[in-house]
């Protein structure tokens, strides 16, 4: 009949075990065959080995040693920064290095020995080779990107004032039509400049006159509040300019209108005596209008006659209609 296997008898094999009895020589001692005591030969101790206790000199070095390797690394790391790189390759190359760098960190807060930081220390020098020359090319295409975008903002600048200064002259030369003080022009456009910028005010301006052409005598001026007080503000701060106006507006008066132009005539002769500084800057302003469609009308050219406003007319201007449309039939035929 089996023997029955409790842990008396379990301890009985440990026991003549451990006074170095063999497997076969247990079993005859306590009738078990081979096999059982095998089966509960007690497990074989693992003996401890006690790890040697770093110094207090090797600890100090280790941490320095962690302390400078992980300055190295930031430091590596703050020249990548948030760049946006110049190319998708370079952009590539610099997240693998990123993250390399990152891993090597971690690694070194792991580090308890200083033969394995000296290991880490050796991969990071490794990264920092490969990457100086990634930097390096990144920088250069950089520093060609940023002088080609500052050679283009020079060119835009230098196109901006030519154009400024085209714009400029032109208003300058064609506002003494609508404003018959030439020699206040150029701080009329100083003024438009002023108050709406670079972008806007040879807009403004030009929007302005354009209305000034449309002009009837009954018509309504407060869209033209920005060139009204302007032209306003030279005849109130200089009152001798109401007579040189007049002067001027008499000959475009001589030069344009003819005998049939009743209405304009009764218009300008309604402006000339009046008194008022407001009225007589509206009505210069609408008559700058009604003349400027009949001149065009008759084919009768303004800048000609702003050349000549500086001498008195020999004549009164003649309606060229008739000659202008004998001209037009005989090119067509």
């Amino acid at each position: 009949m089996p023997r029955i296997i409790n842990q008396d008898v379990i301890a009985q094999i440990a026991d003549f075990a451990g006074r170095g009895y063999s497997k076969s020589a247990i079993g005859r001692e306590l009738n078990l065959d081979r096999a059982t005591v095998r089966k509960h030969w007690p497990a074989e101790k693992e003996e401890k080995v006690e790890e040697a206790k770093p110094s207090i000199e090797e600890e100090f070095h280790l941490l320095t040693g962690k302390s400078e390797l992980r300055w190295d690394i930031d430091e590596i790391l703050g020249k990548i920064g948030d760049r946006k790189w110049e190319t998708s390759e370079l952009r590539k190359k610099g997240l693998l290095a990123t993250e390399s760098l990152r891993f090597l960190k971690e690694k070194v807060e792991k580090a308890g020995a200083l033969d394995e930081l000296d290991s880490i220390s050796k991969l990071v020098k490794r990264e920092q080779e490969k990457l100086t020359p990634i930097l390096g090319e990144d920088d250069k295409l950089r520093s060609q990107r940023l002088e080609q975008e500052e050679k283009k903002r020079q060119e835009e600048t230098e196109r901006r004032i030519k154009g400024y200064e085209t714009l400029r002259q032109h208003y300058i030369h064609v506002l003494p039509w609508y404003i018959p003080c030439p020699k206040y022009a150029e701080s009329v456009v100083s003024e438009f400049l002023g108050d709406y910028g670079y972008d806007r005010w040879a807009g403004v301006l030009g929007s302005q006159l354009t209305l000034v052409n449309e002009l009837e005598w009954e018509s309504d001026v407060g869209e033209l509040e920005p060139l009204r007080r302007e032209f306003l503000n030279i005849v109130i701060g200089h009152p001798g300019e109401k007579h040189e106006i007049k002067d001027i507006m008499l000959q475009r008066r001589d030069r344009i209108l003819t005998a049939h132009d009743k209405d304009a005539t009764d218009a300008f002769d309604k402006w000339l005596n009046s008194e008022d500084d407001e009225e007589f800057v509206e009505g210069v302003l609408k008559l700058s209008g009604i003349f400027n469609r009949l001149a065009e009308e008759r084919y009768i050219d303004i800048d000609e006659l702003m050349k000549q406003e500086a001498s008195p007319p020999k004549e009164p201007a003649k309606d060229k209609r008739s000659k202008a449309d004998k001209a037009r039939q005989t090119l067509t035929a």
